[in-house]
């Protein structure tokens, strides 16, 4: 009998960290920090500059995401670049952000988002991007 419950914990305890390892194994996700939050005029919407952890040899990755005030980041950046310093972030209307960044290269832009201010309502921003001397021109 005391042999058998050796052996349940001990499979137990297998099958516990082999979870583990896999759980540890499936975040792929890089560690994500807020740089900045930079509010609309009337607060109702925050643009996020979010700081992505990378590899020590890697270049940092910016994102900017567009929430509703004191929410967290979306799924989905509206600037995603690198090989730059902090982008600079700044409304130029109740419902449009400008983005600037020196020199960077562009890995995401999407020029309009729609943010869930809450139950139905939801709110479209307009997204320019500058980056270096000519701006960021889509292909």
């Amino acid at each position: 009998m005391q042999m058998l419950q050796v052996r349940l914990t001990v499979r137990v305890l297998s099958i516990l960290l082999m979870i583990e390892f896999f759980v540890a194994c499936g975040n792929s996700y890089p560690a994500r920090h807020d740089v900045a939050r930079i509010p609309s005029a009337d607060t109702a919407l925050q643009a996020l500059v979010i700081e992505l952890e990378t590899a020590a040899t890697d270049s940092t990755i910016y994102e900017v995401h567009l929430v509703a005030a004191g929410t967290r980041a979306s799924e989905i950046a509206v600037a995603r670049i690198d090989k730059a310093d902090k982008p600079s972030v700044r409304w130029t209307g109740e419902r449009a952000i400008e983005i600037k960044c020196n020199n960077a290269r562009v890995l995401h832009y999407q020029n309009f988002s729609t943010v869930l201010l809450g139950g139905k309502d939801f709110a479209g921003v307009s997204v320019a991007l500058s980056c270096g001397n000519a701006g960021y021109t889509p292909s």
